[in-house]
């Protein structure tokens, strides 16, 4: 499904830095799921053209928790992949845009979601972007439980 990779305004957006490492932290990325060479978060990488991730069976890349900054045109099939692999077995973490009222979204509950107060500043050609379009938030399909939902400030993961 390469076709997930491409969009008219282009989808080669990385995750800043700061927002990674206090991420990775917490989780210990094994896998960053969708990336190409040049943005890769983890050791270990799916990157595009090389890998079309949404045809790589997630759950079986390890143990540990894997990392998703998809492209976010589309972000279905990014969503209905994460859900498939979190009932496999896989720990996943995604950043994405803040919207929760599609019906596919609500089709696996995540185990936790964490809106981020203030825009995320994203990396495009290597300069961090002054703002984006969405809000955000963090999505962590770990384990069943009742969600966890919580707001954090952007700021506080510097």
């Amino acid at each position: 499904m390469k076709e997930a990779f491409k969009t008219i305004h282009g989808n080669e957006f990385a995750t800043p830095q700061w927002l990674f490492d206090a991420l990775n932290k917490e989780f210990n990325f094994e896998y960053d799921l969708a990336c190409s060479m040049e943005n890769a978060k983890c050791k270990k990488y799916l990157a595009y053209p090389e890998f079309d991730s949404l045809e790589v069976d997630w759950h079986k890349l390890g143990v540990g928790y894997l990392w998703l900054n998809p492209p976010y045109s589309p972000l279905k099939c990014w969503i209905q992949k994460a859900q498939q692999e979190f009932l496999k077995g896989a720990k996943i973490v995604m950043l994405v845009p803040a919207i929760v009222s599609t019906r596919y979204f609500s089709q696996v509950t995540p185990s936790e979601i964490r809106f981020i107060l203030g825009r995320v500043p994203f990396i495009k050609d290597g300069v961090e972007m002054k703002s984006n379009t969405h809000d955000s938030m963090i999505v962590i399909y770990d384990k069943p439980s009742v969600t966890k939902i919580s707001y954090i400030e952007r700021e506080s993961l510097k």
